[in-house]
């Protein structure tokens, strides 16, 4: 009989490497776009994240990114609504969501 992959705990936040890197844009995506269901090694599947780009604002998205940061990963260099703005120009241009 196969197994079937089994649902695995989300991955913390303190320490996490998006939170942590000095550059926000995986974390700035990630509340955006949120990331897709995916396998991983030993029979364990990542289970999809939603993304809120249409239900927040740059603001609200950079408040959270800012609060994540620095709750989580220890970075204290703010992330502007101007970042989040650029950034969500560039995937709806590039047809990315």
């Amino acid at each position: 009989m196969r197994r079937l992959p089994r649902p695995r705990r989300p991955p913390a936040l303190r320490g996490n490497s998006s939170l942590r890197d000095a550059n926000p844009h995986n974390l700035i995506a990630a509340i955006l776009d949120g990331l897709p269901e995916h396998d991983l090694p030993g029979l364990e599947r990542m289970q999809d994240i939603p993304g809120f780009g249409e239900q927040l604002d740059d603001a609200q998205v950079a408040e959270l990114a800012n609060w994540l940061r620095s709750r989580y990963g220890g970075r204290t260099e703010p992330v502007s609504a101007e970042r989040v703005r650029a950034l969500r120009s560039a995937t709806s241009e590039s047809g990315h969501r």
